[in-house]
């Protein structure tokens, strides 16, 4: 993938989960939403992007390049370092995918 369609992915991903997160507070103050339908839009919006960024790990389909793999242990290793610092899995699954779809782009 290009790097732009990368960041589309970025975008978009991001874009969908979180819409997803606050689906919840925009069905108004007096609408309560059971606890189990909350966890579940939010454990779907990070499953999307988990989905995503094993993808762009994984990448089937693609040919064999080292260049290719490097990235992709780059993004990984980003993606653990912010998870443990921050605590934060979307976040450092977003951040993963837009600095994997950055350092495509400046390689070429």
């Amino acid at each position: 993938m290009s790097g732009a369609q990368w960041a589309a992915v970025a975008v978009g991903a991001g874009l969908g989960t979180y819409l997803l997160r606050i689906t919840p507070f925009l069905l108004g103050p007096g609408v309560e939403m059971p606890r189990r339908i909350r966890d579940f839009l939010v454990y779907t919006s990070l499953a999307i992007a988990a989905g995503i960024v094993a993808k762009a790990l994984t990448a089937p389909g693609e040919a064999f390049s080292i260049a290719d793999t490097a990235i992709r242990l780059a993004a990984l290793g980003m993606a653990l370092g912010l998870f443990a610092w921050r605590r934060n899995i979307l976040l450092s699954l977003m951040t993963a995918v837009v600095m994997a779809a950055a350092i495509k782009a400046a390689i070429g």
